[in-house]
């Protein structure tokens, strides 16, 4: 009969410690000394896997930096994209860190952070001289596609997933004579344009990075940003005040040169004063 009361009594600690854990939580999500992060690791050089299968990434740096400069330590919690937000919403986690769009809609529904990272869409080709280029039906190419304009009536490689739709539509919408083709994967992305499958590629200037530092000899980033989007970090529409923490986290980052140090790292230059100055052009 004691040791029933015994377990019991174990219980019944154990619920009520949850119960104020949760609550201490929804009052003060780092309570415990945690900022948890809702991610999507299928975006290099952002957020992804190695083939170690750990989380590398630009935001994953920047997040456990921002965490620390709270007082806290990061916990990151790997999502699909299709349900990230509602995950967010019933309290997996605390906030969202995944090449966030900054959008008047997002701005509506949720508490967004200050914009931490300005991602530039560019213009991806091979890179050989005029008289060697040649587009996807073998004609030679006249000039240097350096502008989104000049793209029209070309084969384009763009990825398909949901984070790129707007600006794809924007583009046909802009161009209708511009042949889209949309790709998986990056790496089938400018496989294609090695291969000269398609004449172009249109991606955002992380991805560009990243895959023209690893073969320098064929590939070339022959526009300025054609595009921009600010990306921030989202909280629960209820957590304004965790959202202005963070964002006083970015600031100080910015200030004491770790996100210049983390740019240079990831991106081989400084983007600290980066700002969104362009529109489609």
């Amino acid at each position: 009969m004691m040791k029933k009361l015994v377990i019991i009594l174990f219980a019944v600690t154990l619920l009520l410690g949850a119960t104020a854990c949760g609550k201490a939580r929804q009052t003060d999500p780092l309570a415990d000394n945690v900022l948890t992060i809702g991610t999507d690791s299928d975006f290099v050089p952002m957020e992804y896997r190695d083939k170690n299968k750990a989380l590398k990434g630009f935001e994953i740096d920047l997040g456990n930096a921002i965490a620390q400069r709270m007082g806290v330590r990061a916990f990151w919690i790997d999502t699909g994209w299709n349900s990230i937000f509602n995950r967010m919403n019933g309290g997996k986690y605390d906030c969202v860190m995944s090449a966030i769009n900054d959008t008047t809609a997002r701005e509506q529904n949720f508490a967004m952070t200050d914009p931490y990272f300005i991602s530039s869409i560019v213009i991806v080709s091979r890179k050989e001289t005029n008289e060697q280029q040649a587009d996807a039906g073998g004609r030679p190419a006249k000039e240097t596609i350096d502008r989104a304009e000049k793209l029209n009536g070309r084969k384009v490689g763009m990825l398909k997933d949901i984070k790129r739709r707007d600006t794809m539509t924007d583009l046909q919408t802009r161009y209708p004579k511009i042949k889209i083709k949309g790709f998986s994967n990056s790496a089938k992305l400018f496989k294609a344009l090695k291969k000269k499958k398609i004449d172009n590629i249109v991606v955002d200037e992380a991805v560009a990075i990243t895959y023209q530092k690893k073969d320098p000899e064929h590939l070339a980033i022959t526009s300025a940003a054609i595009n921009q989007k600010a990306f921030a970090i989202a909280c629960r529409k209820d957590n304004s005040a965790l959202s202005e923490k963070i964002s006083r986290a970015i600031a100080d980052l910015k200030a004491d040169g770790t996100y210049r140090k983390l740019t240079l790292k990831w991106f081989g230059r400084d983007m600290t004063k980066d700002a969104l100055t362009q529109t489609m052009q």
